[in-house]
């Protein structure tokens, strides 16, 4: 009987010296695995079809341009429009856009059509704000074409009307 406690101690004694050796093995092919599946599984997170989508590594900052008119203070005349940075007075380019700016007999985008302005064109705001269609209108006179009506500033993706300086 001592002869079979001893056997059984043996075997167990063998199997206790491959536990270790099975834990690494088991930790390695993790780590090759996610190595070869594009890296730590905690920073990804998985979509419901199945994809990763990597966090976003950088952010951008709003910087402001000197010289340009961006830089000057914002204001908010219409509570469902962007911020203008426009009053009356002020002097303004036509940017943001290839196309032509359309003026309006009325300040709004079903007032009649009265005019185009071409990008880069100097205008004059002498009227304005108004608010109508998620947009801030003003009235404005073109330097070079002499040609008036209400415009837009801009919308919620691009500025067509800067400030000058």
């Amino acid at each position: 009987m001592a002869e079979r406690i001893n056997r059984k101690n043996k075997s167990t004694d063998g199997k206790r010296k491959q536990l270790p050796f099975g834990l690494c093995l088991v930790v390695s092919l993790l780590l090759v695995g996610c190595s070869i599946a594009g890296g730590d599984p905690a920073s990804t997170t998985s979509s419901s079809s199945g994809g990763k989508h990597l966090p976003p590594a950088w952010t951008p900052t709003p910087i402001s341009i000197p010289g340009t008119g961006l830089d000057a203070g914002t204001w908010q005349p219409c509570d469902d429009a962007p911020p203008s940075q426009l009053e009356v007075g002020d002097m303004a380019v036509v940017e943001g856009t290839s196309f032509k700016l359309r003026l309006r007999g009325e300040p709004s985008l079903m007032g009649t059509l009265a005019g185009e302005i071409e990008p880069g064109d100097i205008v004059e705001i002498f009227n304005g704000p108004n608010c109508s269609d998620k947009m801030v209108w003003w009235e404005i006179r073109s330097v070079g074409a002499g040609q008036s009506g209400w415009t837009a500033e801009g919308n919620d993706y691009n500025t067509w009307l800067v400030r000058i300086d």
